[in-house]
């Protein structure tokens, strides 16, 4: 006895009628970037990477070698999922390069607390990118430096983020840097110094 099968049916049983067999859809190129990003973020691909500490400006700086992030346009298309992965391997980064360095860590931490930091940052890359993009960019690299013990919080009270600058360049790196912050008035209008909370 012959059975018809709808199409319907056809397709719930996984059988083709014919016609174009659907491919797999191949992954988005912000999709690959973050895959290649998390690779390049493992223990093995980052041995190269580079700490300091200048006792001078009581500054720490962190080299991360042929790093690059993803554009903040692309993080505001990726669902969280997939961005989850993608910040956990700039904390493991960064956490990796702290553990390697403990006691020099932990002076410098012991000799600014309770000051307000500030955070510089550059990024090393063939791409230019606006100074407001760049920001959101670094969140994750940011959170990262506070979730290795390197700052108490991302807040106001404790640090103040100045947006990283770019640097045209073939090879790509980012260089992370805190220290003591300046006097406010040094770098924002008095009259916005008078009204923040920044530090406070």
């Amino acid at each position: 006895m012959a059975i018809r099968l709808s199409v319907k049916d056809a397709k719930n049983l996984g059988i083709n009628l014919g016609g174009n067999l659907k491919t797999k859809k191949k992954p988005s190129k912000t999709k690959e970037k973050i895959g290649n990003i998390k690779s390049s973020n493992s223990s093995l691909s980052c041995h190269a990477d580079l700490f300091e500490v200048n006792a001078n400006e009581r500054s720490l700086t962190i080299t991360l070698i042929d790093a690059k992030t993803i554009s903040h346009n692309d993080i505001l298309r990726q669902h969280y999922a997939a961005l989850n992965g993608y910040n956990k391997s700039w904390y493991s980064r960064i956490e990796r390069v702290v553990n390697k360095n403990k006691v020099e860590v932990q002076s410098w931490v012991n000799s600014v607390k309770g000051e307000l930091l500030i955070f510089e940052g550059l990024e090393y890359s063939k791409d230019t990118r606006d100074t407001d993009s760049s920001s959101g960019s670094f969140k994750a690299l940011v959170d990262g430096m506070v979730n290795a013990g390197l700052v108490e919080d991302d807040s106001p009270k404790f640090l103040l983020t100045l947006p990283p600058l770019p640097v045209k360049s073939e090879v790509p790196k980012i260089v992370l840097r805190l220290k003591p912050c300046p006097p406010l008035e040094s770098i924002f209008s008095k009259d916005f110094v008078a009204e923040t909370f920044m530090g406070k």
